[in-house]
């Protein structure tokens, strides 16, 4: 199931096709997640710094896939399965903030999105890069 989600995201982002309602809810599920993020650090994940860089909703809102933003933290394999250890307890959490907005909580996939990595990546090559300017 998670393999089709996964290809229904990308297609999505790729041909732009996603309504009103699942791009409200992903936006509301995304600045929610990452105040909880934020606020409940240091009980739940070690003062790790957490960053929700994207949420991506399923046609009917069942299933979220949630890219996470790693970048300040040294062991993120760590840190990414401890979130997923403690997915239930977020998804209790998210559904005490957003109660009274949805009728159900989405299950949640949590993924490290690579994009801050592969930049950084990207500016180091193009700074070893010996150009000169006429």
């Amino acid at each position: 199931m998670h393999k089709k989600f996964n290809a229904l995201c990308k297609q999505k982002m790729a041909q732009n096709i996603y309504t009103f309602r699942q791009e409200q809810m992903a936006k509301m599920i995304q600045k929610e997640l990452g105040a909880l993020f934020l606020t409940e650090k240091a009980i739940l994940f070690s003062n790790a710094f957490i960053s929700v860089t994207a949420v991506y909703l399923g046609r009917d809102l069942s299933m979220a896939k949630v890219y996470l933003s790693l970048s300040l933290n040294r062991d993120k394999e760590k840190i990414l399965k401890i979130i997923n250890y403690q997915k239930n307890t977020i998804k209790r959490l998210l559904g005490q903030r957003i109660a009274n907005k949805i009728r159900k909580v989405p299950d949640l996939k949590f993924c490290m999105d690579e994009t801050v990595m592969q930049g950084a990546r990207v500016t180091a090559l193009i700074d070893q890069l010996n150009i000169i300017e006429s």
